[in-house]
């Protein structure tokens, strides 16, 4: 074995290594390295910040010192405005519950269904209720505090993350092969603009997906109008089933209302659905990722199915992702067999 074959063996070697180290970590000490899952995801948003301030030769830790600040504001909004809002329709959701099942109960018996269905429901719904013990709080109260401990560490590990990038691009780059550093770095460059596109373009959708939900539910005098338009802000970054479920919670309770009301909400929907798609998202997203819709319902599928939430809003880019990395890897195997 030459020497280049030999480097070659010992880089595959090391980046197994790393990607076994790696998954072990994310198992095994998740809450020790959270904050620096943070850090990371945050200097990888705020790059193009940072890089505006250094061209403008303004100091990087202005940066964290504008995101701590940030922070601190929305932290404040969410706390003395958001909270109680959130707190009171939550409040008023759990008030409502006997009213809400009543008219369920009502509804059930129009269509001559036994009220045994519904009082197993009700009954099923208590005894989970029931399960909620000081012990579980505690260990909630606990998560809760590392997840907030790492947030607000998280700012200063992305000062150092953002101010020694270069030389960490640098050293891996370093331990590529010679041959191959254009082509992957091009590949690396080509995903990283698909995940920031895709976040920053659909999050801004979301944001927008989520005033207007809020405009039609509030002018249609819905119940819990800001969770209502949050879950269907959120549901938005699912492709095609996102805002389906978003709806459904919306429909049912305008059904609750009147069946005229929940026609009015399914409209108003579409209508919103129909702007993101046609005024909005061309906009903001600009060109499509490129891959079949199929392939978008499988990777959302298998996403949602083995990673919950995050598998679900992460599904469309890590999809678009693999598929340049497979072409990479096809084109390599095609030029080694020429």
């Amino acid at each position: 074995m030459d020497s280049a074959a030999k480097r070659s063996f010992y880089i595959k070697i090391t980046f197994l290594f790393s990607a076994a180290l790696i998954a072990f970590l994310l198992i095994n000490m998740g809450q020790v390295i959270l904050p620096f899952i943070f850090a990371a995801l945050l200097a990888y948003f705020l790059q193009p910040l940072a890089d505006f301030l250094l061209r403008h030769k303004i100091p990087l830790i202005l940066t964290v010192l504008f995101v701590y600040l940030l922070f601190a504001l929305l932290l404040y909004i969410v706390i003395a405005k958001g909270l109680p809002l959130l707190t009171g329709e939550l409040t008023k959701i759990v008030s409502d519950i006997p009213t809400y099942l009543a008219k369920v109960e009502k509804l059930l018996q129009t269509f001559g269904i036994s009220q045994n269905v519904l009082a197993e429901f009700a009954d099923k719904i208590l005894q989970d209720a029931g399960k909620i013990n000081t012990e579980s709080l505690t260990a909630s109260l606990k998560s809760a505090a590392q997840f907030l401990f790492a947030l607000l560490l998280a700012p200063l590990l992305s000062y150092y993350i953002l101010k020694d990038r270069e030389k960490m691009k640098r050293g891996i780059i370093s331990v590529l092969p010679i041959d191959e550093r254009d082509e992957i770095s091009r590949i690396a460059g080509d995903i990283n603009r698909i995940y920031r596109s895709f976040f920053s373009g659909y999050v801004l959708l979301g944001i927008i997906v989520f005033v207007l939900s809020f405009v039609l539910y509030s002018f249609l005098k819905l119940p819990y109008a800001i969770l209502l338009a949050l879950l269907l802000g959120i549901c938005d970054l699912i492709p095609y089933f996102g805002p389906l479920i978003g709806a459904i919670p919306a429909v049912l309770l305008a059904f609750m209302q009147s069946p005229a009301n929940a026609l009015y909400v399914v409209l108003g929907i579409i209508i919103i659905q129909q702007l993101e798609s046609t005024v909005f998202s061309p906009k903001i997203l600009g060109s499509r990722i490129g891959i079949h819709p199929l392939t978008v319902i499988f990777a959302v599928l298998f996403g949602g199915f083995y990673f919950g939430l995050f598998g679900l809003i992460f599904a469309v880019p890590t999809a678009a992702a693999l598929k340049l990395l497979i072409s990479y890897i096809y084109c390599r195997i095609s030029r080694a067999k020429a």
